[in-house]
């Protein structure tokens, strides 16, 4: 599943997949979202695992 939300000075683009566990998964869907979105490779994103957003309220940040 995956969610984007725009927000004024930034957007969120959130995905929930499987396992947050296995880094090689996370690392070629990154890739993909960026290929069929066309972002540069060298934009940073920031993959968290949902657990850490909860303890961070980095899943409630700007609403």
């Amino acid at each position: 599943m995956a969610i984007i939300y725009i927000r004024f000075n930034e957007d969120i683009l959130s995905v929930w997949n499987r396992s947050a566990s296995d880094h090689q998964a996370v690392m070629a869907l990154r890739d993909s979202i960026k290929r069929h979105l066309k972002i540069p490779h060298s934009y940073v994103m920031e993959y968290k695992p949902h657990d850490a957003s909860l303890r961070d309220n980095s899943s409630y940040r700007n609403t």
